[in-house]
C-alpha cells in the first residue's frame, strides 16, 4: 500500500525497497477523507486508456496521445485538479519528460484554445529528477511560450518547489520498479487530496506508463488477468479472484449442461432459489447473459469478471471431455473481445479516435451489433437526446442526436455497419427485414433488452439513396406522469394553460417544432384532467404512453384508420376530452374544429416553427 509522509512539506527519504514509492509533494494538507473513489468515476477516467491497453491493435502515435491527454483530463474532471503532467524517468532515472499534460478547463470558453497550446507546449520538456519520489526541477529552456503562474508552475522563472501552488507527486511503479512520477496541480477547490484519491491517482498513472511502455513494445504484455480487469471496469462489474481452495458446485454445472455453460463461457458460483452468481468469461455480451437466462429459467442476479481461460477451466472439472480452446484464442480472446468494444461501442467517447473495422459477414443478429444497437439508444437515453438518427451515406452511417431541439453528430460508424445495423433495428421493432423498398413504421418495448431501462422508442425506416435511415424517438414513461408545474411553464403562463383546460368545450393547440416538448405537454394536460367523471378518448400514431383510465386508439394507416375516420368515431362514443396526436390535413382539421364547436375540449398539435 502507498503510505503518505508524516509531513506533507518535508522531503520524504530514499524510495522504500517493496517497490512501492511515498506520495510527496508540496500540499497544504491532507484530507482526512478514506471513502475510495466510486467505481463510475475509475470507469470513467480509466475507459478510453483500457481499450488502448487490450485491444490487439497497436496504436499509432496520434491514437495513443490522444488516449493518454484524454485520460488524464478525465482525471482533472473528476478531481478538480487544476492540471496533471505525466513524467516518465530515463534509464538512470536522473531526467524525466513530460509525456502528457492537461490543465483545468477555463471559466472562459474563449481561452479553451490558449489552455490546449500551454499544455502541449509542456510535453515533451525534459525535467531533472532531484530525488527519486520527490518533485522534479524545470531544467530551463522549457519552450519559447509564456506560461502564467496561475497556471501551472512549470514556468520559466519558477522551479516545482517553489511556493507557487499546492502539489502532490505520485510515483509511479511498475513491476517494482520506478518509471515515472505523476505531478497534480492544486484543486480549483482549495481542498486537499485524501490518501485514497491519491492511490486511485497512482493506479491511473501505472495504466498511462503500461500504455506508453506497450507502444513502444517495452515491458511485458498484459497477462489475462490484468486484461481481464481491464474488462471487468469496461463491463461495470466486480472481478472474481477465485480462492485456492474453490470448487465449483458440480450438481448445479451437470443440472445446466455443459453446452450451455460452454458456449456462453458462464461459470455459476451461488444458486439462491431462482438467482444465481456468475463468474463471466466474456462481462460485454449481454446477448450471451439473456441467451442463458432464457435456456435456464433462471436469473443471473450478480455478475463477475473474469477470464475465458478461468471460467474453462473450471468447467472442465465438470465435463473433462470439454473441449480446448484453439492454442491462440485464450491470451487473444479478451483483446478481441475489447476490440469488437472498441471498434463497435467504444467509440461513444467525445473524440476518440480509435477506428472501427467491421467485417463483411457480420449480420444483424450477431453480438457486436446487437450490442452496438443497444449502446446506441443507451448512450442517446443517457445524454439527454430526445431522437436518435442513424443515416447511411456513401462512405458512413451517422449517428446523430437531437438534444435541446438541436441536431449534433455523436459518431461515424464504417458503410459495412449500414445494413446489419438497421436490420437489427428492425428486428427489435417487429418489422419487415426484407422490405427495403418502403417505408416503415414501428416500436420498441426497450424492457426487453435492458429491464433497469424503462423506454419505448418510436421508430421509423426510410428507405433514401445510399441506404436506409432510422429515426428512433425516445419515450420515457416515467416523465410521462410529469406534473405541469415540472414543464418549466411561468406562473402566468401556466394559470393561463389550466384556466384553458378545465373550459368544458374548445380547441388547444400545441405548437413548436420537432424534440420542442408538444408531446410531454399534452401527456402532462391529461394526466391533469384525467377524472373517473370524465370520458377521455386519444387517437395516437403511435401511442407513446400508455396512460390508466384513458381510451388509446392506435392510428393504422394501410388499414384506412386516420386521424379524421378516429374524429369521426370518437364524436359517437360521447366524449368529454379528445386527444389528437397531430393534424396533417385539412379535413383532420375541420372534424377538428367542428368538434370543439359543439361540446367537446380538443387537444391536438401542429408541427411548426414555432409557437
Amino acid at each position: 500500500m502507498v503510505t503518505p509522509p508524516r509531513d506533507p512539506g518535508v522531503r520524504a527519504e530514499a524510495p522504500v525497497s517493496s517497490g512501492e514509492h511515498e506520495i510527496t509533494g508540496r500540499l497544504i494538507a491532507l484530507a482526512d477523507d478514506r471513502r475510495p473513489v466510486g467505481a463510475d468515476v475509475r470507469r470513467q477516467v480509466l475507459a478510453a486508456l483500457f481499450r488502448l491497453l487490450v485491444q490487439r491493435r497497436e496504436p499509432n502515435a496520434e491514437t495513443l496521445q490522444h488516449g493518454l491527454r484524454l485520460t488524464t483530463e478525465r482525471l482533472n474532471r473528476a478531481l478538480g485538479a487544476r492540471g496533471s503532467f505525466l513524467l516518465l524517468l530515463d534509464a538512470s532515472v536522473k531526467e524525466a519528460e513530460v509525456i502528457t499534460a492537461a490543465l483545468a478547463e477555463p471559466s472562459d470558453p474563449s481561452a479553451r484554445e490558449r489552455r490546449e497550446s500551454r499544455a502541449q507546449a509542456l510535453v515533451g520538456a525534459r525535467l531533472r529528477a532531484i530525488q527519486l519520489g520527490l518533485l522534479p526541477e524545470v531544467q530551463p529552456p522549457l519552450r519559447q511560450t509564456e506560461l502564467s503562474e496561475e497556471e501551472t508552475p512549470l514556468a520559466l522563472k519558477h522551479s516545482l518547489r517553489g511556493e507557487c501552488a499546492p502539489l502532490a507527486v505520485v510515483p509511479v511503479s511498475v513491476s517494482q520498479r520506478l518509471e515515472g512520477l505523476l505531478v497534480l496541480l492544486g484543486r480549483t477547490s482549495g481542498r486537499a487530496y485524501s490518501q485514497p484519491e491519491l492511490e486511485f491517482c497512482q493506479e491511473v498513472a501505472r495504466h498511462l506508463v503500461r500504455g506508453l511502455q506497450r507502444s513502444l513494445g517495452l515491458g511485458s504484455p498484459l497477462s489475462d488477468d490484468e486484461k481481464g480487469q481491464c474488462v471487468a471496469v469496461l463491463a461495470d462489474v466486480d472481478w472474481w479472484d477465485p480462492p485456492e481452495d474453490f470448487e465449483p458446485d458440480l450438481d448445479l454445472l451437470d443440472e445446466l449442461g455443459e453446452r450451455l455453460l460452454a458456449r456462453n463461457s458462464i461459470l455459476p458460483l451461488l444458486r439462491s432459489g431462482r438467482g444465481l452468481e456468475v463468474a463471466l468469461g466474456n462481462p460485454l455480451d449481454a446477448q450471451a447473459i439473456d441467451a442463458f437466462e432464457l435456456a435456464s429459467g433462471l436469473q443471473v442476479r450478480k455478475r463477475f469478471a473474469s477470464t475465458p481461460a478461468r471460467v474453462r477451466g473450471f468447467l472442465k472439472r465438470a465435463f473433462p471431455n470439454l473441449e480446448d480452446e484453439a492454442s491462440d484464442e485464450g491470451p487473444n480472446l479478451q483483446g478481441d473481445l475489447v476490440a469488437q468494444l472498441a471498434q463497435g461501442l467504444g467509440e461513444f467517447e467525445d473524440t476518440d479516435p480509435f477506428q472501427y473495422t467491421f467485417n463483411e459477414t457480420i449480420d444483424e443478429r450477431s453480438s457486436p451489433i446487437v450490442r452496438l444497437a443497444s449502446k446506441i439508444v443507451e448512450d442517446a437515453y443517457f445524454r439527454g437526446a430526445s431522437d436518435i438518427h442513424v443515416e447511411a451515406s456513401e462512405h458512413a452511417v451517422v449517428v446523430r442526436h437531437r438534444v435541446d431541439g438541436t441536431c449534433r453528430e455523436r459518431v461515424q460508424l464504417p458503410a459495412a455497419a449500414a445494413r446489419p445495423l438497421v436490420a437489427r433495428f428492425k428486428i427489435m421493432s417487429d418489422l419487415d427485414v426484407a422490405e427495403h423498398r418502403l417505408p416503415q413504421d414501428g416500436r420498441i418495448d426497450y424492457r426487453r433488452y435492458n429491464r433497469e431501462l424503462p423506454i419505448d422508442l418510436r421508430v421509423s425506416i426510410l428507405p433514401m439513396l445510399h441506404g436506409e435511415w432510422v429515426c428512433l424517438r425516445i419515450l420515457e414513461k416515467k416523465r410521462s406522469a410529469l406534473p405541469l408545474d415540472e414543464l418549466g411553464f411561468s406562473s402566468y403562463n401556466l394559470d393561463r394553460y389550466r384556466q384553458a383546460l378545465r373550459t368544458p368545450y374548445g380547441l388547444i393547440l400545441h405548437c413548436g417544432p420537432t424534440g420542442a416538448g408538444k408531446s410531454m405537454t399534452l401527456y402532462a394536460a391529461l394526466n391533469e384532467i384525467n377524472d373517473p367523471r370524465l370520458k377521455i378518448v386519444t387517437a395516437e400514431d403511435p401511442i407513446e404512453y400508455v396512460l390508466a383510465g384513458i381510451g388509446q386508439l392506435q392510428i393504422k394507416r394501410s388499414i384506412g384508420l386516420d386521424f379524421s375516420k378516429a374524429l369521426r368515431s370518437f364524436l359517437r362514443h360521447d366524449p368529454d376530452v379528445i386527444l389528437v396526436g397531430e393534424i396533417r390535413d385539412t379535413e383532420t382539421a375541420q372534424i377538428a374544429v367542428d368538434a370543439s364547436l359543439t361540446g367537446h375540449l380538443l387537444l391536438s398539435t401542429l408541427h411548426t416553427n414555432d409557437a
